[in-house]
C-alpha cells in the first residue's frame, strides 16, 4: 500500500491565506521495520519506516541533535508522527535498522558477512556519525584489504568475495576517500580479474579513476618483478660460494628450483601476484633453503613497499584515511 496522506500542523487564517505547499513524501510502508508504536516515520527511497526516534537518537549524535530542534510550521506528520525523508539508499537504511532492532537474529558475528552491510555500516555510520558501526566496518574492510605486508600474509575475513564485490569495495573507497586500502583493492583486482577484467565492457561500472590507476599499476608491477627476478637469478653463484654447505647435493637443483619459487604464477588466465611462499620440492641443504626463502621475502617487502607507488597514489605514509577509528 503506498501512502501519500499527511496532516499538517494547525494554521492560523493569514497563514490559511497563503497558496499551501501540497507536496506528499509517497512512500510504501516496510514489511519489516513499521511499528505501530513508533512515533517517527523516515522515508529512504520509495520505503516507509515507522520507527523509534529514542532507537535513532540512542545510536546517532546526527539524529539526536536533528530530533532536538522544535517542530517547523509546516512539518508532515502521518498519525502524529512527523515523516522525514532521507536522501540515502533504502538497503542500506534497512541494514542498519536491522542491525539496530534485530542485532543478535540478522548480525551473526560467526557467520559470513555480505559486502552490502559493511558498505552500509560505513556509508550511513559515517553520515549519521555512528561510531559503533564505523568500527566495526573499518574493522572489516581493514582485515579485507589491509596496509601492511604482515597483514596481508595471514588476512583472513569473513566477508563473502567474489567478483562483484571487489568492484563495489574499489567504488565505496573512492566514494568515502578510504585511501589506506586502495593499494591492496587495486592488487586484489588485478590478481582476481587481470587484464581482461580490466578491459571488460561492463567495467563502466568501476570507477574510472581506479581502472587508470590499475592499467599503470598492472604494467609497472610486471616490469619490476621482472627485474627482480632477473636481480635474484643472478644471485645464484653466490649462494653455490658463500652460503652451500653441500654443493655436491645443490649444484644440480638451484636453477630448478629458484624457477619453481616464483614471484608471480599464471593459471587459466589469472596471475598471482606475490604469491606467498611455498615449500620447495627440491633436495637443497637447509643454508640454501634459508637463503631462497631470505631472497622471497625480501623482493615481497620491496615491492609491496613501493605499491601505492606503482599505482599512482604516493607512498603508504602519504595515505590517510578520511574516516578515522581508534
Amino acid at each position: 500500500m503506498v501512502s501519500t496522506r499527511a496532516a499538517k500542523r494547525s494554521r492560523t487564517e493569514s497563514e490559511d491565506a497563503e497558496p499551501e505547499n501540497t507536496t506528499r513524501v509517497a512512500y510504501t510502508p516496510s514489511t519489516d521495520f513499521w511499528f505501530e508504536d513508533g512515533n517517527i516515520i523516515i522515508v529512504a527511497g520509495n520505503t516507509g519506516y515507522r520507527v523509534h526516534s529514542s532507537m535513532l537518537a540512542r545510536h546517532s549524535s546526527v539524529f539526536r541533535d536533528m530530533l532536538k530542534l522544535p517542530p517547523s510550521d509546516d512539518e508532515e506528520l502521518e498519525g502524529n508522527c512527523p515523516v522525514v525523508p532521507l536522501f540515502d539508499n533504502a538497503g542500506d537504511l534497512e541494514r542498519i535498522l536491522s542491525v539496530f532492532y534485530d542485532n543478535i537474529k540478522d548480525y551473526d558475528r560467526n557467520a559470513p558477512i555480505p559486502f552490502a552491510y559493511i558498505a552500509a555500516m560505513l556509508r550511513l555510520g559515517k553520515k549519521y556519525e555512528i561510531d559503533h558501526l564505523l568500527k566495526e566496518g573499518m574493522k572489516h574492510i581493514r582485515a579485507m584489504y589491509p596496509s601492511s605486508l604482515s597483514l596481508w600474509k595471514s588476512s583472513s575475513t569473513r566477508i563473502q568475495i567474489d567478483n562483484q564485490t571487489i568492484v563495489q569495495a574499489i567504488n565505496l573507497a573512492h566514494e568515502l576517500q578510504l585511501c589506506r586500502t586502495l593499494p591492496t583493492m587495486y592488487l586484489s583486482f588485478i590478481r582476481r580479474r587481470g587484464l581482461a577484467g580490466l578491459l571488460a565492457p561492463h567495467n563502466e561500472l568501476l570507477n574510472p579513476v581506479a581502472v587508470r590507476r590499475m592499467m599503470i599499476g598492472r604494467e609497472k608491477l610486471i616490469l619490476l618483478l621482472h627485474k627482480e627476478h632477473r636481480s635474484l637469478k643472478e644471485r645464484l653463484s653466490v649462494i653455490m660460494i658463500n652460503v652451500c654447505t653441500n654443493l655436491a647435493k645443490c649444484m644440480n637443483h638451484h636453477v630448478v628450483a629458484f624457477e619453481s619459487l616464483g614471484l608471480w604464477t599464471t593459471d587459466a588466465g589469472r596471475t598471482t601476484y606475490l604469491k606467498r611462499w611455498a615449500n620447495l620440492n627440491q633436495p637443497l641443504c637447509a643454508s640454501c633453503i634459508k637463503e631462497f626463502r631470505t631472497m622471497f621475502d625480501g623482493v615481497r617487502e620491496k615491492v609491496w613497499k613501493e605499491l601505492p607507488q606503482l599505482f599512482t597514489l604516493g607512498t603508504w605514509e602519504d595515505l590517510r584515511d578520511d574516516i578515522e577509528v581508534a
